[in-house]
């Protein structure tokens, strides 16, 4: 009976450790950077205006409308 007692405390331990490590995976590998594209109509030509006021500046910002 106590091998088997072992066996499910290691299990669960395992577990509860693999539940706490899926938000962490989860932001690191599979959500993206976001890209905020916002559309002014203003019936002239369609250039760029750079990025929008509504995109995060993360320490990794580019801005692209700097020429």
């Amino acid at each position: 009976m106590e091998a088997i007692n072992v066996i499910i405390g290691i299990s669960g331990l395992i577990i509860i450790v693999g539940l706490s490590l899926i938000p962490y995976i989860r932001k690191v590998y599979f959500i993206g950077p976001e890209l905020t594209i916002e559309l002014v109509p203003d019936g002239g030509s369609s250039g760029n205006r750079g990025l929008s006021s509504a995109s995060k500046k993360t320490p990794h910002f580019t801005d692209l409308s700097k020429k």
